[in-house]
Formats: C-alpha cells, structure tokens, sequence
C-alpha cells in the first residue's frame, strides 16, 4: 500500500456562498490540520481487500487493481483493524484538505470544468463503470482517484459544520453521534457537482453501496 506524506496546514473547507452546488451542509469556514500523516496514493484495491481477508465483499473482481466497492462503513473500519500499522478512515477534514492539495475552486486543480476528465471517472467518460485506480492525473500531493471513481467513506458521523466566528476549527471529527457517515468524492455515476472537493454526501454505516470505496490514513508518529 503506498502512502503520501501530507503536512500540516490551515484551508478553506465548504464551498462559498451562491457558487454551483453550493447548500448549507457545506458552508466555508476556515480549518485547522495541526499535524502530518500519510494518506493512501490510491484507493484501497480490490487486491488489498482480499489480501487482508476483510469481510463484508462478497463479489471481488478478478482484477487487483480496481478500487474496492461495495463495502459498508462498517467493514472498512474491519479491514483497517485487521490492516494493523494504526490504519484509519480519515476525517472528513483530512480528506477536503488532502482533496485540495493547497488548491482553491470546485476541484483540485481549479475550477474548470473542462479538466475533470483529466482527473476523474465519472458520468460523462467512465463507461458506468468503476476504473483501475492511478490511471487518470494526481493531484498536487500525488494523491490519485480523489475525484470520481468511487464515493470514499469517512471517518466522521454527519452533520451541520461546527463553525465559529472565533478562528480555524482545529482538527475537527464531526458531530459526537448521528446515524449516517461521510461519503465523499462522487462516484463513476456522478456528474461534475457530485465531484467537487467539497461535496459532501452520507450513508448508513452498514449500508454497502455499489459505489462506495475508501482509502486509508496513518498518524505520523511523534519523534
């Protein structure tokens, strides 16, 4: 599994006021992320899922390199645990922000539109169909697959932003409780809103959608 080294840093999360798609579960505010860890160049693989031995998938395909789909919240968190190493879900947070890669606009490289196809698999050019992950262009911090391809579930419960006039949320991990999860990213069957860096959408955690995946993160450890 490789892993991309993200630092700390502070960004704009949510999406301003009156631009296309915007709705206010996603409301700009300023976010704090105090400290680096790695995240997943791609999604996790149909080849890693089995290599695990996670539960949960019932219907792996022949080719390794396909992004696991199909899978719960539930049984990514499985699939970390039996992982080991401290893999985790990221935050919701932790994935704008490596989504973004320092980037401001709908997408990782800006707001043309134009450029998706660059970038993503999505309605328009996947075929209806999930692709190999890596094929399409990486973002700033070499972080392939973030737009399109399949939804990536998160690690926080969802709900309103937690904003405040007062500064930078620092690491923020969502509400205490709820009843669905974070998805995030837009799938193959999306259209351009559906991947943008800051739409937001959720699910059950036991629900396996056909288009949900994820990829994983690690804590930098401390010196």
């Amino acid at each position: 599994m490789v892993m991309v080294f993200i630092p700390p840093g502070e960004f704009l999360m949510g999406t301003p006021r009156g631009d296309p798609g915007w709705g206010n579960e996603e409301t700009q505010h300023l976010v704090r992320i105090t400290r680096p860890f790695y995240m997943g160049k791609y999604e996790v693989t149909e080849g890693e899922w089995r290599q695990v031995g996670a539960p949960g998938c019932g219907h792996l395909a022949a080719n390794d390199r396909l992004p696991v789909s199909c899978v719960s919240w539930d049984a990514c968190r499985e699939f970390a645990s039996r992982a080991g190493n401290g893999l985790r879900l990221p935050t919701e947070a932790e994935w704008e922000y490596a989504c973004r890669a320092g980037a401001k606009g709908h997408y990782c490289f800006g707001d043309d539109e134009a450029r998706l196809g660059d970038h993503a698999w999505f309605s328009k050019n996947s075929g209806r169909n999930r692709h190999e992950v890596g094929l399409k262009t990486p973002n700033a911090w070499g972080l392939h697959d973030m737009h399109g391809n399949v939804w990536e579930w998160c690690h926080d419960w969802s709900g309103f932003y937690a904003v405040s006039s007062q500064g930078p949320l620092v690491d923020p991990q969502g509400p205490g409780s709820g009843e669905a999860r974070v998805i995030r990213g837009g799938g193959w069957n999306g259209g351009p809103l559906n991947c943008r860096s800051s739409r937001r959408d959720a699910a059950l955690p036991t629900w396996a959608g056909g288009t949900y995946g994820f990829r994983v993160v690690l804590n930098l450890e401390e010196p």
